[in-house]
């Protein structure tokens, strides 16, 4: 039979939703339950209308209006489910729609959801509260009281004045000024157990993404523990610069930072991402998260002859069928700097669904699992490759085979991009001694049959919308009217906007969050402050030609405030940073600076367009070149970080 429509595919999985214990329901409310928990599970299994109707006595009517209440999102994140099907359960709160009476001050009655809806109406209260809790003015006592609660209503009353309330309005016409609902809402406030803690005097208390306690758990189980670190490649890279002339000559840059995620139970490696700078930052965290979520398969062909995968090799999701978007409980990673960005941890952990474990800086003990892994990539690929620089400061050997080969011999960015992703599928195929001789792949199979309903997997609409893991910036609307200049945001020295933006003259003065891909800067991601999809914005010249990463826009900004480059609107910037830095390796002779690698990779688009080509359309390798132009689905953005992995 089919399945009822406009349902996620992830709601027909039954066995993921919160479940109830009928055998502490009484007697006279436990054969009521269990007709419904019926119903609905015939119902999505396919059975008919009329059979439901007549094998278990709920009617049409009804069972539409318990399966709406069913996946319904609940204060924890979830959805309801068979919670929503429990006698005399709420599963939305009140909320007010007609306006408070203007009333005398002694009237008593009618007024009935009036504090949420005044919130609603004036934001700025909602800071007077959230002022004073962070501020210590309003304490929870021993015996759980509010101690300062008549300074905090005071300054509400106060500051409902200022906004216009008259006094015959709610709450000023009120005979205790609506005192009771304010307390009422202070708790609401206080019901996170960090701001309650704070309230009652503690001193230190960890956000809740942050665990503190778990380090030296073992993982028992694939995704329950994941581990992050970067590793910067023994691996000094070839730019290949083309002079006016036409004329081809090589350069030497820096060693780039290769961020891997890998499975602490079967040693998989869930997703990696190579970063060409100097020093990697907490948008390269994020980019390496958005690669271990995605689905890889293997690549049809390379741009290097006779680069192949071995037997057995290969990624998750196209060695274990039902694997991809597969999020992990706990995330384990060391205390550098770029890792730390608080805004960061808690946008990953909250979409993800997991905590985040931090270990000591340059403890390798902690992490051995994914040090581990990157010796062995270190022995066997950027040891063995022209222009290595060892694997210590001592290691002269190797430097000196590595100095000897000609510049032309090295590894170019983009055919270390190849060789990595074959190095590591081969790994993932290659028997390990610490899994009892199976491979990571063997072994997460092996697991995930067997555990098959512990794997947690990201939400169908959010997979689509993986930018939502960047951070997002707020951009105020510019524009006048009656000078002729249409809404615009301003982003890093661009101008941002779309049809939709352009005609929303409205919008003139107010703030948009926007998100964007560091790795492609020509389209941002904008949403209204109620949470509502704008659409995409589209750069304006001259940055709207090549993708280009946030560092290299930087860079080339930096390059214009010191007068060394200059471009116009009909120029392309990274075509102009290109001979800036041409000029300078060839006048200096000098190393070139990674950003030029990466401005170089940028023009020339091939480390995207050569896996395009030869991928085939039902296997995507990697995510396409233009994904960020096609226009995102509207997210329902209040939903939790457990709504977001059913």
């Amino acid at each position: 039979m089919p399945r009822p429509r406009r349902l996620e595919e992830s709601l027909y999985e039954l066995s993921h939703w919160p479940t109830v214990s009928a055998a502490l329901l009484p007697d006279s409310r436990r054969e009521a339950y269990r007709r419904r928990e019926a119903a609905i599970r015939a119902f999505l299994g396919g059975e008919s209308i009329d059979h439901v109707e007549a094998t278990f006595g709920v009617g049409r009517r009804q069972l539409y209006r318990l399966l709406k209440r069913c996946v319904a999102k609940h204060p924890d994140g979830r959805v309801h489910g068979f919670r929503a099907l429990l006698p005399f359960v709420r599963v939305r709160a009140y909320s007010r729609r007609t306006p408070v009476p203007t009333r005398t001050r002694h009237s008593k009655a009618g007024a009935a959801g009036a504090m949420s809806a005044l919130l609603s109406r004036h934001p700025a209260l909602e800071d007077v509260v959230d002022r004073a809790i962070h501020q210590n003015d309003i304490l929870l006592d021993e015996r759980g009281r509010l101690d300062g609660l008549a300074r905090v209503h005071r300054r509400f009353i106060e500051r409902c004045a200022e906004l216009g309330i008259a006094p015959n309005e709610y709450p000023r016409n009120q005979d205790q000024g609506g005192v009771r609902s304010l307390a009422a809402f202070i708790r609401t406030r206080l019901a996170s157990f960090a701001r309650a803690a704070t309230a009652a005097g503690a001193e230190h208390v960890p956000p809740p993404w942050l665990d503190t306690k778990g380090a030296g758990r073992a993982a028992l189980r694939p995704f329950e523990v994941v581990q992050f670190d970067g590793h910067r490649v023994d691996l000094r890279l070839r730019v290949r610069l083309v002079d006016p002339y036409g004329l081809t000559y090589d350069v030497e840059c820096d060693r780039p930072w290769l961020l891997v995620i890998l499975d602490v139970a079967t040693r998989t490696v869930l997703g990696w991402h190579l970063a060409l700078a100097e020093e990697y930052s907490r948008y390269d965290v994020i980019k390496c998260v958005q690669a271990a979520l995605m689905p890889r398969r293997k690549r049809r062909g390379f741009s290097i002859p006779g680069l192949a995968y071995a037997a057995g090799a290969g990624f998750v999701g196209e060695f274990v069928p039902g694997a991809d978007f597969a999020c992990w409980d706990r995330f384990k990673l060391d205390n550098a700097k770029a890792n730390l960005a608080r805004d960061t941890l808690a946008t990953l952990c909250e979409f993800v669904g997991c905590v985040a474990e931090l270990g000591p800086l340059a403890a390798p003990d902690e992490r051995a699992e994914i040090e581990r892994f990157f010796g062995t990539l270190t022995a066997a690929l950027s040891q063995r490759l022209p222009g290595t620089t060892g694997e210590r400061r001592d290691d002269a050997k190797r430097k000196r085979r590595g100095d000897g080969e000609p510049l032309a011999h090295w590894v170019s960015a983009s055919a270390l991009e190849e060789l990595l992703e074959v190095a590591i599928a081969n790994y993932n195929g290659t028997p390990h001694g610490s899994l009892g001789g199976r491979s990571p792949l063997e072994a997460l199979a092996f697991f995930l049959e067997r555990d098959r309903p512990l794997l947690r997997s990201l939400g169908a609409p959010y997979r689509d919308h993986l930018y939502l893991l960047q951070p997002a910036y707020r951009c105020t609307v510019r524009g006048n009217a009656r000078k002729g200049v249409r809404p615009h945001v301003n982003f890093y020295n661009a101008r941002y906007s779309n049809l939709a933006l352009s005609q929303a003259t409205r919008l003139i003065g107010q703030s948009l969050r926007v998100y964007f891909d560091p790795e492609d800067l020509r389209v941002l991601h904008a949403y209204l402050p109620n949470g509502a999809e704008l659409g995409v914005l589209e750069a304006a010249r001259p940055w709207n030609r090549v993708a280009h990463s946030l560092r290299l826009r930087q860079t080339i900004l930096r390059l214009r405030n010191q007068k060394r480059i200059a471009f116009s609107s009909s120029d392309d910037p990274v075509k102009v940073y290109l001979d800036y830095a041409r000029k300078q390796a060839k006048r200096e002779r000098r190393q070139v600076s990674l950003r030029a690698a990466e401005a170089a990779r940028a023009e020339r688009g091939a480390h995207i367009d050569a896996i395009a080509a030869r991928t085939p359309s039902d296997a995507p390798a990697t995510q396409p070149k233009d994904a960020s132009r096609k226009k995102a689905q509207p997210l329902p953005l209040e939903i939790g970080y457990q709504g977001l992995n059913r």
